[in-house]
């Protein structure tokens, strides 16, 4: 590697564009950030649950007791990604107060993540045949809009741990793939490959199928001859294997780690790990010199075979559904209608095809043209290694689009060795295309990005009422005018009922309890809200509202509601009931605010037993706009 590879120019350039992209984002992003708005539910569910941990300490506790009070929700997450969170505000909290310390955690945590992808964009691609690509990888995941959203300032949730861990993954692949005569390099990379994958795991499994696509291109490689990669597959099976294992024991109290689990890595997972790790570590023990193409593909062939029968024997439901593998038909459609990421392309297509070029343009482009330029997949490990990854996650995201930043991850790479091989070629014969196909590269992730924002735009103008939702603006009215009806030294957080879109804004912005959350290991407070608004008269609802002892319900206001809707969207619509007492708010034209009044002074404990308090002392206050010094 040449020395000025390793020069401070070199090593400033990806924190260059990294301090220009966060600055540029956070001033654009001020307006919502500073007001600690988030565009994503699991963004404010995972601030409060670092926030829970930073006040409690206890490592294995997942449960919210605010969701769905006074059981409260256990939810199924990592606690890795909770960690600098945690450690963010509970440090600067004592200085800055609630406000300013969530505000520093929400935009310093993504940043320095999306510090590390970056330099491990750029160390992977430093060890290609085309080390030149590393610039133009680097700005294409800084525009590449499914990768961008998920690691910016403001972004908490899981995906962002998975950006980063997923770019370490292919970089440390990359150097073992590629190193020459450094055995300790290779093993080196080995070992951190293993620690990610494993990482990654633990922090969510939509990684697997990638993990199975890294499996299956150690394997090719091996087959034709690339007996450097048997080094780097001892050292990541072995680190895979011994990281897994630690990593169960970090996520899983010990009375139930050999409970399996579909929603969350668990025991089952585990086998599947030390399977993927088996298969790698096995190559070595054969010698460099064993069989030929054939031989070799058949023993990839036969341990392909005993790792899937070993497998789905035993996980087949897990593997194939999911987190959906338990769950009642009628919990599994409004999780579907109420996760947008969810949704297969299909679904995509019928929405907007715009939707379409926007999140597969790019990748599917690259892929077309890695095809009809081949001579970079002949000659380079890395990129066979990214041509292999952008395949796996474009069909994953046929399943589920959830995936697609793994597709527009990949890509960058991918992208980036044919833009640059391309333009070596420019004084070729023959070479006429080439320059109309690297504009195409370089402007492809551009289109895409300027499509994207020109769409967030109209949706961020329509009105939020018209899709039943609750804006964060009439979320944070609502919850002060609760704030001065349900006083201070109250012994339990006032009960909200509310769409379930609108649950995690309340959850983190306030002090107050939510009913439900679109999240399904929050079964009983989401069978309770839909049983509510399929009620169709009048008793069933006050009995369903007092069960559930809700204090206040918010709504949005419908200008128009149909023939057959329930109670509550008659409610919603202009109804008036008794014994739901209206709160005037400053939003009243879009907001409806009920609180939800006793016919007598003792009908509340005889339908239901006293509630018991919650959060009252992990959380005494929210960390929304309301606690600011």
């Amino acid at each position: 590697m040449p020395r000025a590879d390793t020069g401070w120019p070199v090593l400033a350039a990806p924190a260059a564009f990294w301090l220009l992209f966060v600055v540029a984002f956070t001033v654009l992003q001020w307006p919502s950030l500073g007001n600690l708005e988030m565009q994503d539910s699991d963004d404010y569910v995972r601030l409060h649950q670092a926030d829970e941990y930073s006040r409690n300490r206890q490592w294995y506790n997942f449960t919210l007791q605010r969701m769905n009070p006074p059981a409260g929700t256990s939810m199924h997450w990592s606690r890795l990604p909770d960690v600098p969170l945690a450690l963010t505000l509970s440090s600067l909290r004592p200085l800055l107060g609630e406000h300013r310390a969530a505000l520093a955690a929400i935009i310093v945590v993504p940043s320095l993540l999306l510090l590390l992808t970056l330099y491990c964009l750029w160390a992977g691609l430093r060890v290609s045949t085309q080390p030149q690509a590393a610039g133009i990888a680097v700005l294409y995941v800084l525009i590449c809009l499914p990768v961008v959203s998920k690691v910016a300032p403001g972004k908490l949730d899981h995906h962002a741990w998975q950006v980063m861990l997923v770019t370490a993954l292919w970089a440390c692949t990359a150097v073992g793939a590629r190193t020459q005569r450094d055995a300790f390099a290779g093993s080196a990379a080995g070992v951190v490959a293993g620690i990610a994958a494993a990482a990654s795991l633990w922090v969510g499994l939509e990684v697997l199928p990638l993990l199975l696509a890294l499996l299956l291109f150690v394997h090719l490689e091996w087959i034709y001859g690339n007996d450097r990669i048997a080094r780097f597959g001892l050292a990541f099976g072995l680190s895979l294997g011994l990281a897994s294992a630690l990593a169960l024991l970090l996520h899983v109290p010990p009375s139930q780690r050999l409970v399996a689990a579909c929603d969350t890595y668990a025991v089952n997972w585990l086998r599947v790990a030390w399977g993927i790790a088996l298969a790698c570590a096995v190559l070595p023990l054969l010698g460099a010199r064993w069989g030929g193409p054939r031989q070799r593909f058949a023993l990839s062939v036969a341990l392909a075979v005993l790792f899937a029968v070993v497998v789905l024997a035993r996980d087949a439901s897990c593997i194939f559904l999911g987190p959906y593998a338990d769950m009642p038909a009628r919990l599994h459609e409004q999780l579907l209608a109420n996760i947008y990421e969810a949704r297969s392309a299909y679904a995509l297509a019928v929405q907007s095809p715009a939707l379409l070029v926007m999140f597969f343009g790019f990748p599917m482009l690259t892929l077309v043209v890695a095809l009809a330029e081949r001579t970079s997949l002949r000659a380079d490990a890395v990129c066979r290694l990214s041509f292999l990854l952008t395949l796996c996650a474009l069909c994953m995201s046929l399943w589920q689009i959830r995936a697609v930043y793994f597709a527009g991850l990949c890509t960058a790479p991918l992208a980036a060795i044919l833009a640059q091989s391309l333009m070596n070629r420019r004084g070729e014969k023959n070479a006429a295309l080439w320059p109309a196909i690297v504009v195409m590269l370089l402007l492809s992730p551009m289109v895409s990005l300027l499509l994207g924002v020109t769409m967030d735009r109209l949706w961020s103008s329509q009105d939020a009422s018209a899709a039943h939702e609750l804006s964060i603006a009439q979320i944070d009215a609502a919850v002060a005018v609760i704030d001065q009806q349900h006083h201070a030294g109250a012994p339990t957080a006032a009960l909200i009922a509310a769409p379930l879109n609108a649950g995690p804004a309340i959850l983190a912005r306030s002090k107050h309890a939510i009913l439900g959350a679109p999240y399904h290991r929050n079964v009983g407070g989401i069978n309770q809200w839909l049983d509510m608004r399929a009620a169709q008269d009048e008793a069933t609802l006050r009995q369903l509202l007092f069960a559930a002892r809700v204090d206040f319900l918010l709504l949005p206001k419908l200008a128009q509601v149909g023939t057959n809707a329930g109670l509550i969207e008659q409610v919603a619509g202009g109804k008036r009931l008794a014994w739901l007492r209206r709160l005037p708010t400053p939003s009243a034209e879009a907001t409806l605010l009920f609180q939800v009044l006793a016919e007598s002074a003792g009908q509340r404990q005889q339908s239901s037993p006293p509630r018991q308090a919650h959060s009252s002392t992990a959380s005494p206050t929210g960390i929304g706009k309301y606690n600011e010094p």
